[in-house]
């Protein structure tokens, strides 16, 4: 399911703006232009269908914290409303401070925590009636069932959380349910621990790992499956081509019987022809470990439908640039892959090989714009 249009109103300095997505979207601009905050954005989305809303904003600061604070326009509400277009289905969600009275939690206790005023998931781009799959005003939600008709939805849903973080008997509600379960199937890369006492840098317990964890712990494990898959020559390439070194995993009944092919507990290694043995996972340099990271990321063979990486280029030695961006460019044949970078060279390297012009942002007057287009 591609997305096609990201829509944030009364987010932080994203006062109103329309984002449309490529099969590869990298946003670039200066130190305070707004691209963490359009990430967040879309991070929040993801965990909207994860039942994680309200604590996600409650970790920014709560809602005050992530309301737009500039000069607001006549009939503009105070909300904070996350949408986006799918070429399936479109979807919107708007929220705001508690209004009092009784409700199922208490909003003096848990004060960071916002209130769902608006929900709506309909059937293509244009939002017209007949179109419309699930609608919520507040407490009041319906929900049309596989054969079409309204239906109140029988179930409690918190007024803190989106109805898709909800949903129970999906042969009842089958559109919701793909666009939920499309969502959850998103995921997002920001940052590894490198210091001395990061999990990377140790030995790992070794399980078949097809997708590398968000924090990048299970690094040795993903690693090693990715080497019994297709894409094992696609991943030493890359490799080769970054450092002119060979990835080895080592085991522990490795190192105790050479001919030994299982792993129970894993490390990482570069074999480099320069040096007479290999270098471990605690000698390699952040860079290095933040490369393999993003290369386990990237050729998972069980890609999701969308792949988002937030400043992927930090640490990263300039000439490991355009080896990343063909690793970008080649994931996006399998997912739609999202990039917020302030790396002028990469944006360059992946317009040069896939065609997706960057998308440039600009801060103007405390809002975030988009240069040469429409805000």
């Amino acid at each position: 399911m591609a997305i096609e249009e990201l829509r944030i109103d009364g987010y932080r300095s994203l006062r109103r703006l329309r984002i449309p997505l490529q099969p590869i979207t990298v946003v670039t601009g200066p130190n305070g232009s707004g691209k963490s905050n359009l990430y967040r954005a879309l991070v929040l989305i993801a965990q909207s269908a994860q039942g994680r809303f309200a604590r996600a904003l409650a970790e920014e600061g709560g809602l005050s914290s992530a309301m737009w604070a500039g000069q607001r326009f006549t009939r503009e509400k105070t909300r904070v409303v996350l949408g986006l277009t799918t070429d399936e289905f479109s979807f919107e969600m708007a929220c705001g401070y508690p209004q009092g009275g009784k409700t199922l939690h208490d909003p003096g206790r848990f004060a960071l925590d916002p209130e769902i005023k608006l929900e709506q998931v309909w059937g293509g781009r244009q939002r017209r009636p007949s179109a419309l799959l699930c609608e919520r005003r507040n407490s009041m939600i319906r929900i049309r069932g596989g054969d079409y008709e309204w239906n109140d939805y029988p179930f409690t849903v918190t007024p803190t959380e989106s109805v898709l973080s909800q949903l129970r008997e999906p042969y009842r509600y089958p559109e919701l349910w793909r666009l939920r379960e499309s969502v959850l199937r998103w995921r997002f890369y920001h940052q590894f621990r490198t210091d001395s006492r990061s999990p990377l840098r140790q030995w790992q317990v070794a399980t078949y790992s097809p997708i590398l964890d968000d924090d990048g712990e299970n690094l040795a494990s993903a690693l090693a499956t990715i080497q019994l898959s297709e894409l094992s020559e696609a991943l030493a390439r890359a490799v080769h081509q970054a450092f002119g070194a060979n990835l080895v995993i080592a085991s522990e009944d490795t190192l105790r019987n050479p001919a030994s092919r299982t792993l129970t507990r894993a490390e990482i290694r570069l074999e480099t022809p320069s040096l007479g043995r290999a270098l471990t996972a605690r000698e390699l340099s952040d860079g290095t470990l933040r490369f393999l990271c993003l290369a386990a990321a990237l050729l998972s063979d069980r890609p999701p439908e969308l792949l988002a990486l937030n400043e992927p280029e930090t640490s990263l030695h300039p000439d490991l640039i355009p080896v990343l961006a063909g690793m970008i460019v080649d994931a996006s044949r399998s997912s739609q892959v999202w990039v917020t970078t302030h790396s002028a060279l990469l944006a360059e390297r992946i317009a040069e090989l896939s065609g997706c012009q960057p998308i440039r942002l600009e801060m103007v007057d405390g809002e975030t714009r988009i240069i040469d287009g429409d805000a």
